[in-house]
């Protein structure tokens, strides 16, 4: 596993700007489903919560197993189409097209905001 994946080093660290605040919940993501192996459904459930706003690097890999895990779990999910990157445009481009779709929703961060603010 590259150094930049490996927990407790620098590059696994948060950035700045999403740092958790105290009282904030973080989820050690163990594999490419965000729920898998972790306590992730138990922290959503024991809250109420139904609907994921998901986000994340390697559209085509992490993300779109997450979304799909999810969907197995019985949640809905939004996948923000402006918070997700891949290696390759097409790669990212497709399953925002044309997977999530099918599976949820997918609305920009923007669109999120505004619904939320509404």
């Amino acid at each position: 596993m590259p150094p930049r994946m490996i927990e407790g080093t620098k590059g696994a660290d948060f950035i700045d700007e999403i740092r958790p605040e105290p009282g904030d919940y973080v989820i050690e993501k163990r594999g490419s489903n965000a729920s898998h192996g972790t306590d992730l459904e138990l922290l959503l459930r024991t809250r109420g919560i139904d609907t994921l706003l998901v986000g994340g690097v390697i559209t085509s890999g992490c993300v779109e197993n997450t979304v799909r895990g999810a969907r197995d779990l019985g949640f809905h999910t939004i996948v923000l189409s402006d918070c997700c990157a891949d290696m390759m445009e097409e790669s990212d481009r497709y399953p925002l097209t044309n997977t999530f779709r099918r599976s949820g929703r997918v609305r920009s961060s923007d669109e999120v905001i505004a619904a939320m603010k509404g």
